[in-house]
């Protein structure tokens, strides 16, 4: 019996269990249930030997990073087929301290076109948490100066991606990882893509965007340019 699953459980059944298919055609991808969850992925250790440890056994699908034909820059796509719930790739770079990654995100808004790629390490954060670390500002991922072929997955209003917290062998949750998985069958070849807000609302999401001035436009919202059907027309 796996001892590693002690955070998991199942809402509806109550029994803990792994992310993860184990057997059949999907053997290795998430379950259904968690490609529609905001929930982190809890893996198991090294040394347990048990099927729950997917993320941890690394990246298995064969990325490419290409210059796109539409003026995004760089894009992400796969040499082969993936399934709905496979995991694709990590997100990985410097870990740097909240007050770092603010004195960069300022020095990096100043300039113009200045691609940002920071991501926060908060989904563990709470104010009354027992850990101090996750009590503060967290940790946060910065992928400009070292990193992977992730870095370069462009936003889509209609993303074939999704990223999930996920919880390795030292269940560190201040540094808990940052994993792709596919939300759906992905085609060789198609561009690889992911909502960087998660499909969060926030406040501007609430405004029509033929409502913003021309001012509006230049100093604080990111053109979107993903050409999906239900593109929103901006990213942030």
């Amino acid at each position: 019996t796996c001892h590693c699953l002690q955070d998991v459980q199942n809402e509806e059944s109550g029994v803990k269990q792994n992310a993860y298919h184990v057997v059949g055609e999907r053997k290795g991808c998430l379950r259904g249930h968690m490609l529609t969850l905001r929930k982190p992925i809890y893996e198991c250790h090294a040394r347990c030997g048990c099927p729950n440890r997917i993320v941890g056994a690394g990246r298995k699908v064969n990325l490419q990073i290409f210059p796109t034909e539409d003026n995004r820059g760089w894009g992400v796509r796969a040499k082969e087929d993936i399934k709905r719930g496979q995991f694709v790739g990590g997100y990985v770079g410097e870990l740097i301290t909240s007050t770092e990654a603010r004195r960069r995100r300022e020095a990096r808004s100043s300039l113009s076109h200045k691609d940002i790629y920071l991501f926060a390490l908060d989904k563990f954060n709470d104010p009354d948490s027992q850990d101090p670390r996750l009590r503060g500002d967290p940790y946060e991922i910065d992928g400009e100066f070292f990193s992977g072929p992730t870095r370069f997955i462009n936003y889509s209003c209609d993303p074939n991606l999704r990223i999930f917290a996920v919880v390795t062998d030292h269940a560190n949750k201040p540094f808990h990882g940052l994993s792709f998985f596919a939300l759906r069958d992905i085609e060789k070849e198609t561009e690889l893509t992911f909502d960087y807000t998660d499909g969060v609302s926030h406040k501007k999401d609430e405004r029509n965007i033929n409502d913003l001035t021309d001012k509006e436009w230049a100093t604080t919202v990111t053109k979107c340019l993903c050409g999906a059907a239900n593109c929103r027309g901006y990213l942030f």
